[in-house]
């Protein structure tokens, strides 16, 4: 299993990425890229705590993972050798989930 939470905003080369990472990935192995919080509950219980720390947290979050951030990242698994991928995009997060199947 691979995981990244909240870094491939920041990758510049994300064919090359989501290439390496399904090229490293154990037949039958999963991998689940993105961000996000897990819960509504937990959303909440983060945004609250930062925003004590940063007023413009919330503004400041919305702005890195902005609708041409997605964008970005959905175009850099489909130029990827990843064959199939599932995007979850809720109120909690953004995620790409994949598998390696196993070979038959």
């Amino acid at each position: 299993m691979i995981v990244s939470r909240g870094s491939f905003i920041f990758w510049k080369k994300l064919p090359s990425a989501f290439t390496e990472i399904f090229r490293v990935l154990k037949p039958g192995g999963n991998a689940f890229i993105g961000g996000g919080f897990g819960s509504l509950q937990m959303k909440d219980t983060i945004n609250n705590k930062m925003l004590e720390r940063n007023p413009h947290f919330e503004n400041d979050s919305r702005q890195r993972f902005n609708p041409q951030v997605q964008a970005r990242i959905i175009q850099g698994i489909q130029k990827s050798i990843v064959p199939k991928y599932e995007v979850i995009k809720d109120e909690t997060g953004f995620w790409l989930l994949f598998q390696k199947h196993s070979a038959v």
